[in-house]
Order: C-alpha cells, then sequence, then structure tokens
C-alpha cells in the first residue's frame, strides 16, 4: 500500500458513462481504483446528497461536472460544503476554467492522464491546505469571540464605576476629593476607550461592521471634534485649532466622527506641551481629504510601516500619561477603506506628522 495516510473519507460521484465519454477514456475508472486503494471512498448517486448531512461526515470532494462555476458556487454557499476542499476532474484545462478556479478556496484539479503518484500529492496537499486554513479560520474567530465577550463583560464594571463616582462627587466637595474622583473619571474614561477599541476590532475582523452611508458635513465633524479634545489639549498646553474646512463627504456619520476623534486624540497624545496640532480640509482628485497635523517627534523611517497595522507598536511614547492599545490607527484605515477611502502619512523635514484621511465626495460636491 502506498505511504500515505489511510484516514481521510472523499465524497466522490459515481464514475458514469457520460463522465468517461466526456474525457473520452476509461481514465476515471482508473482514478476511482486507486483512490479506493488507498482512502475511503463513498459514491453518490448524485451531486444533490453534498448538500445533506452526509456531507458532514467527509474531508473531500472529487467532482465530475460539466457545469464548473455554478457547481462550485453552490458548494460554497451550502454551510455543509462551505469548508470542504473540492478536487475536479478536468477534461481539458482553458485560460477562463483557471479564472473561474481562483474566485474559490481549497479548489484543485486534475486532468485525465494523471499518474497515480501526483493524483495522491494533489489529493494530500489539497487536504493539509484546507485543514492549515480552516484552523486558522477558527482560531481567529475564537479569539475574536473571546475579546468580544471581555470587552463586554468589563463594560459591566466600568458603568458602576461612573455610577459611584457620580454619587461621591454629589457628596464630596472638597478639592482632595474632587482631584480622587477626577483621577477616577479620567482611568475610566481611558478604560472605555480600551474596550470601545477592542469592540470595534472585533466588528470589523467579524465582517459584521454596518454603515449608514449618507451626506455628511466635515465642518460641523470636525468642529464636534475640537470641542470634545480642547480640555485634554489645554491640560497638555497644547493649542488646537482648524484651518481652511468644508465639503461634503459620504460616509457613516458616527464612523465619520470616530475617524477625526482618533486622528485628533493620536496627535494630542504624542504631542508634547507647547505645540501645535492643526486640521484642515482639501480636495484631492474625487475625495475630500481631511489633514491632521502635529508637532511631535514624528515616527523614524524604518517604523512608519507599522503605522496603521493591527496592535502595532513603535519607539514614540505618548507625552503624558495616556495609553495606548495600537488599534486606533488600524481602526482609521478600516473604517475609511469601508467606506471607499483611504489613508497615508507624511513627515515634513522639521519635524511632526501630517495624517491624511480620503473620503469620497458626497454626490452632489
Amino acid at each position: 500500500m502506498h505511504a500515505l495516510a489511510f484516514h481521510h473519507r472523499i465524497i466522490m460521484p459515481d464514475v458514469h458513462p457520460s463522465h468517461i465519454a466526456v474525457v473520452g477514456t476509461p481514465i476515471p475508472t482508473a482514478i476511482d481504483t486507486t483512490l479506493r486503494q488507498h482512502y475511503h471512498v463513498t459514491v453518490l448517486e448524485d451531486i444533490a446528497p453534498l448538500y445533506t448531512q452526509t456531507a458532514t461526515h467527509f474531508d473531500l470532494i472529487f467532482l465530475f461536472t460539466p457545469h464548473l462555476e455554478g457547481t462550485l458556487e453552490a458548494l460554497r454557499q451550502h454551510p455543509r460544503t462551505a469548508q470542504l476542499p473540492v478536487l475536479l476532474l478536468l477534461p481539458e484545462v482553458s485560460k477562463e476554467v483557471i479564472q473561474v478556479l481562483g474566485r474559490f478556496t481549497c479548489v484543485d484539479f486534475i486532468v485525465p492522464f494523471v499518474v497515480q503518484e501526483v493524483l495522491l500529492a494533489r489529493i494530500e496537499l489539497l487536504l493539509a491546505h484546507s485543514k492549515n486554513l480552516y484552523a486558522t479560520t477558527d482560531q481567529e474567530t475564537m479569539r475574536s469571540e473571546l475579546l468580544r465577550v471581555a470587552a463586554h463583560n468589563l463594560k459591566s464594571p466600568l458603568n458602576t464605576l461612573k455610577l459611584v463616582e457620580d454619587t461621591l462627587r454629589e457628596r464630596h466637595a472638597d478639592e482632595e476629593s474632587r482631584f480622587a474622583l477626577d483621577t477616577l473619571r479620567a482611568t475610566v474614561k481611558n478604560m472605555q476607550a480600551i474596550i470601545d477599541d477592542f469592540m470595534d476590532m472585533v466588528v470589523i475582523q467579524t465582517g459584521n461592521l454596518r454603515l449608514k452611508l449618507q451626506t455628511v458635513e466635515l465642518f460641523e465633524v470636525i468642529m464636534n471634534v475640537i470641542a470634545q479634545y480642547q480640555l485634554v489639549a489645554d491640560s497638555k498646553s497644547i493649542r488646537l485649532s482648524y484651518g481652511k474646512t468644508g465639503g461634503q463627504v459620504m460616509g457613516d456619520s458616527r464612523r465619520v466622527l470616530q475617524i477625526v476623534s482618533n486622528l485628533v486624540s493620536n496627535a494630542l497624545k504624542f504631542s508634547p506641551s507647547g505645540t501645535h496640532v492643526r486640521l484642515w480640509t482639501q480636495h484631492n482628485g474625487q475625495y475630500l481629504r481631511l489633514c491632521v497635523a502635529d508637532e511631535g517627534p514624528g515616527v523614524r523611517p524604518e517604523e512608519r510601516h507599522l503605522l496603521f497595522q493591527e496592535f502595532s507598536r513603535i519607539s514614540t511614547r505618548p507625552t503624558g500619561s495616556e495609553s495606548s492599545t495600537g488599534l486606533g490607527l488600524w481602526i482609521v484605515k478600516q473604517l475609511a477603506q469601508e467606506m471607499g477611502g483611504s489613508v497615508s502619512a507624511g513627515f515634513p523635514p522639521g519635524g511632526g506628522a501630517i495624517f491624511y484621511v480620503d473620503l469620497p465626495f458626497a454626490r452632489d460636491e
């Protein structure tokens, strides 16, 4: 017996004369014999049982079909066969066929004159690829679910702390108590921001981000963000201002606000006292570009490729007591892309950084 493992079960439609006629030789029968020598094979009368409970017990589908694209679409859309690897026997291979196969994961093909060793090697490689691919997918799903549950469970004690802080603030008005309560409020707010980042990451990674695209006036968003972060800027003696702003973009209003907030928060976080953070907009082809500039230390050239990556860490550190999850800029990038935009960054020779977000103009722009 061949050295390959004898433990996989394969779904294989019966070798009907019509199939042999398509390839013009009795080779499918020989392939059937080879498979039975090395695997557990279940022969099905037709394709329909692939979509029933039976399909969940197998590791691979070995398929003859003249309706290539439609069959693969159906297999990948059905929950019982969505992750099963598929090996096709094709009488001939064209550029069009290769393009069709390229749209599907874990799909391979053989031709009628394939030798036994190649056939078995292709099957084992396909099985191994499928196992590694979906093992990784399952791990990512588990990680996302754990983060979601953890973030959700942390919200309850944070809400309790907020209530306690409000209650204590009503009862204690002395300066020492106010200082302690201000510290508690800042800590709770910081923790809430961290949880929100993790929740957003899970939503984005699991494909559950829902956007309500509409016309968004960017000037109003910028004014709201500046008002939101003015106290933070004042506490660090940072001037927060805006230049020429205006224009309407097509986006989700809440997520556009989140993008601007993340960029301003990031600029203030890494800016030293006595510097300036500026916002303005400009036209960039079919996009309206939001610009957020700071006068911080910038980012080392060798670290700039990390800026918009998930959980990225660079040597530049916050100038105050702020914390960083390494998710803020990654979230900005994901949200911008989901709304049809893009992000980038520039680093002037004199220092600092400028972050750009391009969002498509509203239809009436």
